[in-house]
């Protein structure tokens, strides 16, 4: 019985989780310097199969940056451990659809952005101009 809880307490001493180095990886994405850390820890945590650290530190790249999709990517694959065969694809998808939907709202801003420093002498786009945009109506 001691040597069990001799080898537990060295199986959790040994963990990642516990502060042991996870390794490095080369993952550029396009979040910001302060979401980059706790993004890569998430990737490394992940890959040792520690779903329930990296799930944390993918948040944590979330909170510091709300519009880092990768984030998002990264939370949802936190839910399934293939090793185990267990999915949770309600959470999966969840994390997904917020990830997209940041995505999408980015992709919004950025072409609003291009089109408030469209050149109006681009034939057809004065009239769109003066129409008041794409799709509107008078």
């Amino acid at each position: 019985m001691t040597a069990a809880l001799v080898l537990a307490a060295m199986a959790v001493c040994a963990s990642p989780a516990s502060g042991q180095a996870l390794g490095t990886i080369d993952f550029p994405t396009s979040g910001s310097p302060a979401a980059q850390q706790p993004f890569i820890r998430g990737v490394l945590f992940m890959h040792s199969f520690e779903y329930p650290s990296a799930l944390a530190e993918f948040q944590k790249a979330e909170q510091l940056d709300p519009a880092f999709a990768m984030a998002y990517w990264g939370e949802a694959m936190t839910y399934t451990h293939p090793v185990w065969n267990q999915q949770n694809r309600d959470k999966a998808r969840a994390a997904t659809a917020a990830g997209d939907n940041i995505a999408a709202a980015g992709a919004y801003a950025d072409l609003a952005s291009v089109w408030r420093h469209a050149d109006t002498e681009v034939p057809g786009l004065a009239e769109v101009w003066q129409n008041g945009g794409v799709g509107a109506t008078k």
